[in-house]
C-alpha cells in the first residue's frame, strides 16, 4: 500500500516565520525515508477559513489517507469534515479534540526552552533578558525558558513586551528595540522562531536564540543556540501505522528522548563552563533524569506554585490526564497554566482569555 499523505500549512513554506518550514523539512525527510511507501503533497497559504475548509474536504474527497495539519486553527471544521470522510485521517499539531479519525501531536517545547534559558542566563552581562511575547498563550515556553535562566543565574530578571501576534514583523522589531533600550542584552522567548526578532536583536548587539527551523546562520556572532523540532519520527511512525492498518487516534506529546525536540551545540563563543552546563542539562532531559518543574516555584503574582521539595506533578492532583499523557503533559498547554515565573518583571500575569481555537499555545 502506498499511503497518500497531504501536508497543510497556514503560511508560505519559506516565510520568515519558520513554523511551516519545520513541517516541510519533516515531510521531505519522510519521503526520503519511506520512499514508495508514501506519496506526499504540500499545500501552503491555506487559510483557517471557508477556503481552507474546502481544500481539506477536497483532499479527503480525492483519497488522501492522512492529512497533517500545521495549525490547530483548522480544528473546528476538521471535526466536521472528518465525520464526512471517515476513511481519511487528520493529524493536527497542538489539536484540542480527538475523533475516530482525528489525532493530535505536539512537541515538548519546555525541554528545549529550558536549555536555551541556561545559555541566556549565563551570557547576560546586565542581568536583564528581554522576551517579546506573541499573544500571552506561549506560557509553557516562557516559563521553561525562565527556569533555565534561573538555573544559570538566579538573580537575572526578565522584561517582556507583547507583540499581539505570531507574525507581525514591524511590531516584533519595535518590541526588541524597546527591550534593548531597557538594558536587556539577551533576547529570547518563543518569537525567536521569526527572522525579524533574531536580526533585530543582533543589530542591537544582543545575544539571542533561534527556534524551530535552524536559523543560526542569520546572526552567527549573536545566536547562542538553536532549539529545534524535527517532526520526522512522528511522520514516519504515523505513516507506517496507516500502511499497516494499526493507526488509532491519540494524543502525542514528543520529548527530547523521542528525537523530536533537540538543542544544537552552543555557539563557539559561549564559555566552556556554561556550554557544559547546557549540554549536561540537555542530556539529563533526554535521559529523563531532570524534572524542570521541581520547586520551589513562585509566580509573579507572589503565589507559591510548587513548594520546595515537591514537583509540579505532585500538586496536580485534580488534573485528570488525557489518555496516553501524564498530568503534567495534560496541564502545561491548557489555560489552567495561567502564571509566569517570578523572574518576570512587570504587572502580575494573567493569561488572556482564549477567544477562539486559532490562538497557538506554545
Amino acid at each position: 500500500m502506498t499511503v497518500r499523505a497531504a501536508f497543510v500549512y497556514r503560511t508560505d513554506i519559506d516565510d520568515p516565520h519558520c513554523w511551516a518550514q519545520t513541517f516541510e523539512e519533516g515531510r521531505i525527510r519522510l519521503q526520503e525515508r519511506l520512499g514508495d511507501v508514501v506519496r506526499t503533497t504540500a499545500h501552503e497559504r491555506v487559510g483557517e477559513d471557508e477556503a481552507g475548509r474546502d481544500l481539506l474536504a477536497r483532499l479527503a474527497d480525492d483519497g488522501a489517507d492522512i492529512v497533517f495539519l500545521g495549525s490547530k486553527g483548522y480544528q473546528p471544521f476538521v471535526l466536521e469534515i472528518a465525520a464526512d470522510f471517515p476513511d481519511t485521517r487528520f493529524d493536527i499539531c497542538q489539536g484540542m479534540r480527538l475523533a475516530p479519525n482525528v489525532s493530535s501531536f505536539r512537541e515538548a517545547v519546555e525541554e528545549i526552552a529550558y536549555v536555551s534559558g541556561i545559555l541566556a542566563g549565563g551570557m547576560t552581562r546586565s542581568g536583564l533578558i528581554g522576551v517579546p511575547v506573541a499573544t500571552g498563550h506561549e506560557v509553557v515556553y516562557l516559563n521553561a525558558f525562565a527556569l533555565g535562566i534561573r538555573a544559570a543565574n538566579p538573580e537575572a530578571r526578565i522584561h517582556t513586551r507583547t507583540v499581539g501576534s505570531w507574525m507581525a514583523p514591524e511590531r516584533e522589531a519595535a518590541a526588541v528595540h524597546e527591550l534593548a533600550d531597557l538594558g536587556c542584552d539577551v533576547i529570547g522567548g518563543a518569537l525567536t522562531e521569526n527572522d525579524t526578532v533574531v536580526l533585530t536583536a543582533a543589530a542591537r548587539s544582543c545575544y539571542t536564540t533561534v527556534r524551530n527551523s535552524d536559523r543560526r546562520h542569520l546572526a552567527p556572532d549573536h545566536v547562542l543556540v538553536g532549539n529545534l523540532v524535527d517532526w520526522t519520527p512522528h511522520y514516519v511512525a504515523t505513516v507506517e501505522a496507516v500502511a499497516a492498518g494499526t493507526w488509532r487516534p491519540s494524543w502525542r506529546y514528543y520529548h527530547a528522548g523521542d528525537g523530536v525536540v533537540f538543542n544544537t551545540e552552543p555557539a563557539d563563543f559561549v564559555p566552556e563552563a556554561l556550554a557544559l552546563q547546557a549540554r549536561r542539562a540537555a542530556e539529563a532531559i533526554r535521559a529523563g533524569r531532570l524534572d524542570l518543574w521541581r520547586g520551589p516555584i513562585r509566580n509573579n503574582r507572589g503565589e507559591e506554585v510548587v513548594p520546595e521539595g515537591r514537583t509540579l506533578a505532585d500538586v496536580l492532583t485534580e488534573v485528570e490526564p488525557l489518555p496516553g499523557l501524564t498530568a503534567v503533559e495534560t496541564y502545561l498547554p491548557t489555560d489552567a497554566h495561567d502564571w509566569l515565573l517570578d523572574s518576570y518583571l512587570g504587572a502580575p500575569f494573567h493569561r488572556p482569555p482564549r477567544l477562539d481555537m486559532r490562538i497557538k499555545t506554545g
